[in-house]
C-alpha cells in the first residue's frame, strides 16, 4: 500500500510557485514554496483549568525550502513557550523538528507530502502539562512539546484552489520513537480549512484536531480558527483567532489569538 503511495507521487508532474502556498495559519506549516514563518500566539486560559497556567505565550520559527525543478525540499522549525503560574514563570524551547517535503502539482492544486523527526531539545524539567496547554495553540505541533522524546512525524496536506476558493486538509501520524518514559504512543491529526482569497486578502476557517494515545488516553483536542493573510509581495502577515471546540480543549483553553509573518524570496 505504501509503495502505491509513493509511486503515485512521484508520478505526478512536478510543481512550485506562488499557487502551491497555503494561506491557512493554525494548520501545517508545510506548503509547496520557500518561505520562513515567525508566529507569536497569546492563550487565554481557562480559568477553572485543572492545570496552574495562568497566561501563555508561544512562540513558532518554520524556515523551509522547495526546489521548484523537482519538488524536493527540506524543513526545520521550533516552538518557544512562556508561561506562568501563581508561583512562577517558565521558559521552554520545544522540539526541535528538521524534514522533508515532496511537492506535485494536481489539476486543481497541488499535494505536499512531509516527514520529519522531533529531537528531544525539550529538558524534562519542563512541564509536559504546559507544553499541552501551549500546543493547544497549535494542535498541528502537540508532539513538539514531549520532554525528551523524539517523535517521528509523517503526513500529506492536498491544497485546491478553485477560483478565489481555498481548500486545505492534512493528515498526519505521529510516532513516539523514544521518550523518558515510555508512555506515549502515536498521535492522529485531521485538520480542514476553507477559505476565499481576493488577492490582496485570504479569509479562512480553519479545524484543527488530534487525538493522543497513551498516558492522554481518550484525550481529543479540538480547535477551531478564523484566520486572515495580507499579500504584500514577499512579506505576508497574518492574523487568527482560535477557540476551543470540544470538552479537553476548553478544560485548557477560553481563546487565542495568533498574529505572524511569512517571508518569501
Amino acid at each position: 500500500m505504501r509503495s502505491f503511495v509513493v509511486v503515485g507521487l512521484l508520478a505526478v508532474p512536478v510543481v512550485a510557485g506562488a499557487d502551491d502556498a497555503s494561506p491557512f495559519v493554525t494548520m501545517f506549516h508545510q506548503d509547496g514554496g520557500t518561505k520562513v514563518d515567525i508566529d507569536a500566539a497569546y492563550m487565554f486560559a481557562n480559568s477553572d483549568a485543572p492545570t496552574t497556567v495562568t497566561k501563555l505565550y508561544r512562540g513558532d520559527l518554520f524556515a523551509e525550502y522547495v526546489d521548484p525543478s523537482n519538488g524536493l525540499g527540506g524543513y526545520v522549525t521550533i516552538p518557544f513557550i512562556h508561561s506562568t503560574d501563581a508561583m512562577t514563570t517558565k521558559d521552554s524551547l520545544g522540539g526541535l523538528e528538521v524534514g522533508g517535503v515532496l511537492v506535485r502539482k494536481l489539476d486543481a492544486g497541488t499535494i505536499v507530502g512531509h516527514a520529519g523527526l522531533v529531537l528531544p531539545t525539550i529538558s524534562s524539567q519542563d512541564s509536559s502539562v504546559i507544553g499541552l496547554s501551549g500546543s493547544v495553540m497549535r494542535i498541528p505541533e502537540v508532539y513538539a512539546t514531549l520532554p525528551d522524546a523524539v517523535s517521528l512525524r509523517i503526513g500529506v496536506s492536498p491544497l485546491f484552489h478553485t477560483g478565489s476558493v481555498i481548500v486545505r486538509l492534512d493528515v498526519n501520524v505521529d510516532l513516539n520513537v523514544s521518550e523518558t518514559n515510555e508512555t506515549e504512543k502515536p498521535g492522529f491529526e485531521v485538520d480542514a480549512g476553507i477559505g476565499y482569497s481576493s488577492g490582496l486578502v485570504a479569509i479562512m476557517a480553519e479545524i484543527t484536531n488530534v487525538v493522543i494515545i497513551g498516558d492522554y488516553a481518550g484525550l481529543t483536542l479540538d480547535v477551531g480558527a478564523i484566520s486572515a493573510r495580507f499579500d504584500l509581495g514577499k512579506l505576508k502577515p497574518y492574523v487568527a483567532v482560535s477557540i476551543p471546540l470540544d470538552d479537553d480543549a476548553r478544560q485548557i483553553m477560553s481563546a487565542g489569538v495568533t498574529v505572524g509573518l511569512s517571508a518569501t524570496p
